[in-house]
């Protein structure tokens, strides 16, 4: 329903709602007045727009380890054993990083200065930084809706028509609707009176973000120092499902790249859903005695 065709919003609680909806209704019931012509009222025309801006989120207010810090507190578990597992397990769970680097280290493949470097460049990033950029954006709030009202000798007619379209702080992610609708009180004798109000709403939404920080739509868990893109631009591979060395030879070269971007998915996906719904309501009255409400 449009927000701007609402009349008014009444309350009823306990009695006075059992007593109208019975009992189901007994702890209460909202009734909401939709707005109507009034008798003799001439044509009236209402534009109404409204726009609403918040900014990205700032996704290092929260207290937390710093990139360092958790640099620190890997090569401390790596000492003590923690990630062993992991390189025998034959379902290939995905391995940051720094703990692949410790590793070649161990294995001889890599120097102390080599495995120190390649830490070193980690430890200058900071995925929030790339999310904020890439993944984030402000999100608006539209809304626009247009009115118009009015009477004849035997009848009252209203029509609006809203337009609303949000978009969400993530990329990829949000929703539009577009409602009509008419409502007309038609006198078809002076004591009989004929009602009809037509809705049509037409509600769409897309969900293609990959997910936020904090709220990532992965198995896995991404490391605070992973990047989203390459040096050059392009997307850049996260390992969140599996091992970053066993994708990149999965296959054997005779199956199709396993390696999952963020931004990759944020472009190709296309999750869109739409819904139509249509409400006719109609109702006659009659006036029984000279000076009687119609019933």
């Amino acid at each position: 329903m449009n927000p701007n065709d609402i009349e008014n919003v009444t309350v009823l609680k306990d009695a006075a709602a059992a007593s109208i909806w019975g009992a189901r209704a007994g702890n209460g019931v909202i009734v909401i007045t939709t707005k109507k012509a009034k008798p003799g009222q001439s044509l009236r025309v209402s534009v109404n727009a409204n726009l609403t801006l918040s900014p990205k989120p700032d996704l290092f207010s929260a207290n937390q380890l710093s990139v360092g810090s958790f640099i620190g507190l890997e090569k401390y578990l790596f000492a003590q054993g923690n990630y062993a597992n992991l390189f025998t397990d034959p379902t290939h769970p995905p391995i940051s990083g720094v703990v692949e680097i410790l590793q070649q280290q161990k294995d001889g493949t890599l120097t102390q200065a080599q495995a120190d470097g390649q830490i070193n460049r980690l430890a200058g990033q900071d995925v929030r930084n790339d999310m904020r950029q890439y993944l984030y954006r402000p999100a608006a709030v539209q809304q626009y809706s247009l009115n118009l009202a009015g009477s004849g000798n035997h009848s009252r007619y209203l029509f609006s028509a809203g337009y609303d379209k949000n978009l969400t702080n993530l990329n990829g992610n949000g929703n539009q609707r577009i409602t009509v609708r008419s409502n007309n009180s038609i006198d078809l004798t002076k004591k009989w009176q004929l009602q009809t109000d037509i809705i049509l709403a037409h509600n769409s939404s897309t969900d293609n973000s990959p997910g936020g920080y904090g709220n990532y739509s992965f198995t896995g868990n991404i490391s605070p120092y992973a990047r989203l893109v390459n040096p050059d631009g392009s997307p850049a591979a996260v390992d969140v499902f599996y091992r970053g060395q066993y994708t990149d030879t999965a296959g054997h070269g005779k199956l199709l790249d396993w390696k999952y971007r963020p931004l990759q998915e944020l472009a190709n996906n296309d999750n869109t859903s739409t819904a139509n719904d249509i409400l006719f309501n109609a109702g006659t009255a009659y006036k029984l005695l000279t000076g009687s409400a119609l019933i």
